[in-house]
């Protein structure tokens, strides 16, 4: 899923408020599939459903349709209109009625997705253990010391395999609706579920990303884990402190401006230095000159490096402590996704339509809600609770069982590894 410049492949959670903070409390998990940069609710679900309004709205649409009128009062006071939430793909009119025109999966609803995805997951995880000796030749080719061979299992099948290339798998054998282009450039299909209480712990669907020229910094994990100690996370965070700033006029307009560079930079030299750490240890002196940068440089650099859990010491050398990925891991990479791609080519043909047939009596396929569009929410469910499978069969790394990182791993690797956008 991308955003802007970086690619968040699982489920976009909101970012910044856009409402008053002493609101009521959220009726909705909601976001978006796809990218939204406008902060006008008519060209963005998620400033939409940042209304307290517009949530209580959808719950009771998708009881029944209404009229323009009980709409109009319904959202009366609030900053949306009818006109916005027909715009950014929230409400379709039917003659005189507005119902709900999107994957919105009400707490009923949910009763019947999260066990279903539970059971399909399980019969695809069977599919993908049953595959486990091959799987496992293939990644003890990885030779990354000091680097558990799960953790590269998790990232290459958990991510790059049932997130990104199943997103566009299911995308070109059309059984998931990608969507259209926008006047300004978006593109987005908007989901929401109603808040019950069920924890999103160890549904392994979510990646953060960011790109460069020479690297991609990459975190993957649950959406229970936020927010992540790595990279982007962490850039991403002290941008947003910064944005906010700026909007409340508490900094000068231009720090957003300097830090936006800063950030960028120091992302770069971080993807440069994990990346330089792919073939062995390497001492301070040995990274500055690789990457042209003088000891003032580096060295607040390797300590930052150190404190998150990215790097470790050893006899006066820096070695990789989370996996790395470069040109030389593109042959392993491609068996991997290759093989994964066969497996859930079959599986998703023998399963798909029956998947419909199961929730044929949801919100928004009783709205008229293409099921294309659904299933990209279902998908998410499937291939999250799939991972989550594997962790428990121990092909994967648990991201819970360790002391540095909870809920995810990072990773640094280089674009030529693998192509997802």
């Amino acid at each position: 899923m991308k955003c802007r410049s970086y690619l968040l492949s699982g489920l976009l959670f909101a970012a910044l408020p856009a409402w008053p903070q002493d609101s009521p409390p959220d009726l909705l998990t909601y976001g978006i599939v796809g990218n939204a940069s406008s902060q006008s609710p008519a060209e963005n679900p998620s400033v939409a459903l940042a209304s307290h309004q517009v949530q209580q709205l959808m719950l009771d649409l998708a009881r029944q349709p209404a009229d323009p009128g009980a709409v109009a009062a319904a959202l009366a006071g609030s900053k949306v209109s009818a006109s916005d939430l027909v715009s950014a793909g929230l409400l379709r009119r039917e003659g005189n009625h507005y119902v709900v025109n999107f994957t919105l999966f009400t707490a009923a609803d949910l009763e019947k997705v999260r066990p279903l995805a539970d059971k399909y997951a399980s019969a695809l995880a069977r599919e993908y253990l049953a595959h486990r000796p091959e799987f496992e030749r293939t990644f003890a080719g990885y030779d990354l010391a000091g680097i558990d061979r799960r953790e590269v299992a998790f990232l290459l099948l958990g991510c790059f395999s049932l997130d990104w290339d199943g997103l566009r798998l299911t995308a070109e054998k059309g059984y998931r609706a990608t969507a259209p282009v926008r006047a300004n450039g978006d593109r987005f299909f908007a989901w929401a579920e109603e808040r019950t209480g069920t924890t999103l712990k160890e549904m392994y669907w979510g990646s953060h990303n960011v790109y460069y020229p020479a690297s991609v910094l990459t975190s993957f994990g649950d959406h229970y884990s936020q927010p992540r100690n790595a990279f982007p996370d962490l850039l991403w965070q002290m941008s947003r402190v910064v944005r906010v700033a700026a909007q409340e006029r508490t900094t000068p307009p231009e720090l957003n401006a300097l830090w936006t560079a800063s950030s960028e930079l120091l992302g770069r030299r971080v993807g440069a230095v994990m990346l330089a750490l792919r073939r062995g240890p390497r001492t301070s002196d040995e990274l500055a000159r690789r990457l042209n940068l003088s000891q003032q440089e580096i060295e607040p650099l390797l300590e930052l490096l150190d404190k998150t859990g990215y790097v470790r010491q050893q006899n006066g050398r820096y070695a990789a402590a989370i996996p790395v990925l470069d040109a030389n891991d593109k042959a392993m990479t491609d068996r991997i996704v290759g093989l994964s791609a066969q497996i859930m080519s079959a599986w998703l043909a023998a399963n798909y339509d029956s998947i419909r047939r199961e929730l044929k009596d949801t919100t928004p396929l009783r709205y008229g809600v293409p099921y294309p569009q659904v299933f990209t929410q279902v998908w998410h469910y499937i291939f999250g609770a799939t991972n989550r499978e594997l962790v428990h069969a121990s092909l994967f790394t648990d991201p819970y069982a360790g002391g540095r990182y909870q809920g995810f791993v990072p990773v640094v690797w280089d674009p030529a590894v693998y192509r997802d956008h």
